[in-house]
C-alpha cells in the first residue's frame, strides 16, 4: 500500500473535524456529571481542592458516589485554557479519543500482520456510532479505553521483547483510575496476558521471568490505593446505585441474571437498529453498528475462524469489553460496555479483508466500494447528529437549568432568593458551573440536605439558591424568583415566564413571589 501514512493522516482528520465541529454546542449542554467534572476542575485550579475543600484527592466525592480523578485532573488545562464550559471539559475525550483510533491502527496492524487492516479499524472506530458521541462528550471511558489499548500494544510488543510488558502493568494500572469499567477488564486481561507470556517464552523463561513478574509487582502496588477505597461506604453506595439487583438471592440467579445481561449485547436490534435507549448515549433510530456491519462482521468472523492464531486476541478483548456492562442493572448499556467498540471495528476490517479475498475484483476496489459506503452511512449519522439530535437529546442532557442561567442570570441581583426545583438531578452543580461561582464562597455558604434525597438533590443551599420542593411555608421573608418542575405549576401565582427544551417540551415555569 502506497503512503498509508497519508491515509491515516486523513483518517485523523476526519475524526477532529466532526468532532470538534460545534463541540461546545451539540449535545446542547452539560449533564450532572459534564458539570461536576467541570466545576471540581476548575475547584482544583483555583484553590487546589475540590468542592468538598479536599486537598488534590484521588477520588472525588462529587455527588457522594466517589468521581474517579484522572478525567478532572486532565480538564484543568482546559479550563485554564478556555474557561468553564462545555469545551473545556469535553475537550480531553476527543483529544483522547483520537488516540484510541490511532492506538487501533498499530494494535489491529501489529496483530494481523496487514497494514489495511490497521487502516480499516482506525476508520471504522472513528466513525462508528458505538464511539461517537462519547468521543466528544465528558466520558471518562474514553481516557480509560486509551491506557487500556496502550497495555494492549505494550503486551503485543512484549511478545517479542518481554520487558514491554513493565508498561502494560503499568498502564493498565492506570486505567483503573480513569473508568471503573476497567476495574474488572484490566486485572483480567492482565492475567490472561501474564499466563500467555509464560507459555510463550516458557523455553527461555529464566531470562524473561523478571519482566513478567515485575509487570505484575508494578499493577498490584498501582493497585493498593484502591483497597481501601473498595472497601469504603462511598464504593458500597456506588455498587448499590448502579449494580445489579437482587445480590442477596442465591449465587445460581445473580450468575444468571449477569449472563442474560451480558447475551443482551448481542441482540441485533441493539446492535444494528435501536441502540442504547438513553440519549446521552445514542441518537434515536440508530444502531450502536451500521446495518453493513452485520455482513461484514459475520465475514471477519469467518475469517477469524480461518486463522486461529490470528483469532486469539480480536475474539478475547471484544468478549471481554462486554464483561462491565453485565454487572449492572440498566442494559444493555453502549457506556460500559464501550471496550468492545475497537475490536468490533477490527473484526469488521477483517472482514473486508476476506470479501476481498474472495471476490475476483480488482485488488483495491472492494476497499473502496466499502469505505464509500461507511462514508454515506457516516454521513447522514453526523448530519442528524447536528440537526435532529440537539432538540431530540434536550432534556436527557439536561438543558432545563442552562435555560436558567442562560437566560435569567443578570436579574438575579434583583431578587433576595432564586428557588429552583429539584426535581431534575443535582440542581447545584450547574449554578456553580453556568456562573463559575467562586469555590470558597461556596464552601462556606453550602447547607447540604441530609435525607434520602441526597442521591439526586445532594444540596439544599447556598448564598441565595435555594434547591427545594416549592413550599410558601418554608421560604424565608424577601422577593424570590422561582423556577417550577413542569408537574409542579403553581395555580395561585401568575406565570412571568415559561422556559422550554430545544424539543419544545417545558422545561420550567417562573413566577415572582414577595413574602
Amino acid at each position: 500500500m502506497r503512503k498509508p501514512w497519508l491515509i491515516l493522516l486523513a483518517i485523523l482528520c476526519l475524526f477532529l473535524a466532526t468532532r470538534f465541529y460545534k463541540l461546545g454546542e451539540v449535545p446542547v449542554s452539560a449533564y450532572w456529571d459534564e458539570a461536576s467534572i467541570g466545576y471540581n476542575a476548575y475547584s482544583i485550579l483555583q484553590t487546589g481542592k475540590d468542592e468538598w475543600g479536599n486537598s488534590f484527592p484521588l477520588h472525588f466525592k462529587a455527588f457522594g458516589e466517589y468521581k474517579l480523578p484522572f478525567y478532572i485532573y486532565a480538564t484543568v488545562l482546559p479550563v485554564k485554557l478556555f474557561g468553564l464550559n462545555e469545551f473545556s471539559v469535553r475537550l480531553p475525550s476527543v483529544i483522547f479519543a483520537l488516540f484510541n483510533v490511532l492506538l487501533m491502527y498499530f494494535i489491529a496492524k501489529k496483530i494481523s500482520g496487514k497494514q489495511s487492516v490497521g487502516l480499516l479499524s482506525a476508520f471504522f472506530l472513528s466513525i462508528s456510532p458505538y464511539f461517537f458521541i462519547f468521543s466528544r462528550t465528558g466520558y471518562e471511558a474514553v481516557p480509560g479505553m486509551t491506557f487500556f489499548l496502550l497495555g494492549v500494544l505494550f503486551f503485543l510488543k512484549s511478545q517479542q521483547r518481554p520487558w514491554w510488558f513493565l508498561l502494560t502493568g503499568l498502564v493498565m494500572a492506570v486505567s483503573m483510575y480513569v473508568y471503573n469499567g476497567y476495574r474488572i477488564i484490566s486485572p483480567l486481561v492482565l492475567l490472561i496476558f501474564t499466563v500467555q507470556l509464560f507459555v510463550l517464552h516458557k523455553k527461555n523463561l529464566v531470562k524473561n521471568f523478571t519482566p513478567i513478574v515485575l509487570a505484575g509487582v508494578i499493577f498490584l502496588i498501582g493497585c493498593y490505593p484502591l483497597i481501601n477505597f473498595l472497601r469504603s461506604d462511598g464504593s458500597v453506595s456506588r455498587f448499590q446505585a448502579i449494580g445489579i439487583e437482587g445480590l442477596d438471592r442465591k449465587k445460581i440467579f445473580v450468575g444468571l441474571d449477569i449472563a442474560k445481561n451480558y447475551l443482551t449485547h448481542f441482540n441485533p436490534v441493539y446492535l444494528f437498529v435501536d441502540g442504547d435507549k438513553n440519549l446521552r448515549s445514542q441518537i434515536a433510530g440508530f444502531g450502536e453498528l451500521y446495518v453493513f456491519d452485520a455482513g461484514l462482521l459475520v465475514f471477519g468472523l469467518i475469517f477469524l475462524r480461518k486463522n486461529p492464531k490470528l483469532s486469539r486476541w480480536p475474539l478475547a478483548l471484544l468478549l471481554i469489553g462486554f464483561l462491565p456492562a453485565a454487572v449492572t442493572r440498566e442494559v444493555p448499556h453502549a457506556l460500559r460496555s464501550l471496550a468492545a467498540a475497537p475490536f468490533l471495528s477490527m473484526v469488521s476490517a477483517l472482514g473486508v479483508v476476506y470479501l476481498q479475498d474472495k471476490l475476483a475484483i480488482e485488488k483495491g476496489k472492494v476497499v473502496l466500494a466499502v469505505v464509500g459506503i461507511y462514508l454515506a452511512f457516516f454521513l447522514v449519522y453526523f448530519n442528524n447528529f447536528l440537526t435532529v439530535y440537539p432538540a431530540q437529546s434536550s432534556a436527557s442532557w439536561q438543558q432545563d437549568y442552562k435555560l436558567i442561567y442562560q437566560d435569567y442570570s443578570k436579574e438575579f441581583s434583583n431578587y433576595d432568593h432564586i428557588l429552583i426545583s429539584d426535581r431534575y438531578d443535582q440542581p447545584y452543580i450547574f449554578s456553580l458551573f453556568y456562573q463559575k461561582y467562586d469555590p470558597n464562597k461556596f464552601r462556606s455558604e453550602v447547607v447540604y440536605n441530609t435525607d434520602n434525597r441526597r442521591a439526586t438533590s445532594l444540596v439544599k443551599s447556598f448564598d441565595k439558591y435555594i434547591f427545594d420542593d416549592i413550599d410558601f411555608n418554608q421560604l424565608p421573608p424577601g422577593k424570590t424568583l422561582i423556577f417550577s418542575h413542569p408537574t409542579d405549576r403553581l395555580n395561585e401565582l401568575w406565570v412571568k415566564n415559561i422556559l422550554y427544551h430545544s424539543d419544545g417540551t417545558v422545561a420550567f415555569y417562573v413566577y415572582e413571589y414577595q413574602k
